[in-house]
């Protein structure tokens, strides 16, 4: 079941790194930065899209690796999806403006704070046959 999971956060993280790259303008625009020229978008696709890409691969790998790392990719994924969404809670409890792409993405990123807690409270629970 972790592998599903990190299998699901690679193509997640994959998916929006590939639209900073195809798309970095569109997606600018949609996050609420106001693009003053060509760099906005430049640094948009070489900050979050190769990072977001970056990550993709990591959870791939840790994927298609021993139980260990899986674990490790689970806890690792955890603690990205809860860090996003506290940040966006942060930004709520500011008022701060949050556009339709950023609330669907804190959304999906709740999705997966869930998702991996719930598979690290199976895995930690003990065993007892019946």
């Amino acid at each position: 079941m972790p592998r599903s999971y990190l299998n699901a956060n690679a193509a997640l993280y994959g998916l929006l790194g590939l639209v900073c790259a195809f798309a970095p303008g569109a997606i600018v625009h949609n996050v609420g930065f106001e693009p003053g020229g060509l760099v906005v978008p430049v640094e948009y696709l070489v900050i979050y899209g190769a990072f977001l890409c970056a990550v993709a691969v990591l959870f791939l790998c840790l994927a298609r690796s021993g139980t260990g790392a899986r674990v490790l990719g689970l806890e690792l994924a955890i603690a990205i999806s809860l860090l996003a969404v506290s940040y966006q809670l942060i930004a709520r409890v500011f008022g701060w403006p949050e556009g339709a792409l950023t609330l669907a993405t804190g959304v999906l990123g709740l999705g997966l704070l869930m998702w991996g807690v719930a598979l690290m409270a199976i895995a930690r629970a003990p065993y007892t046959a019946g």
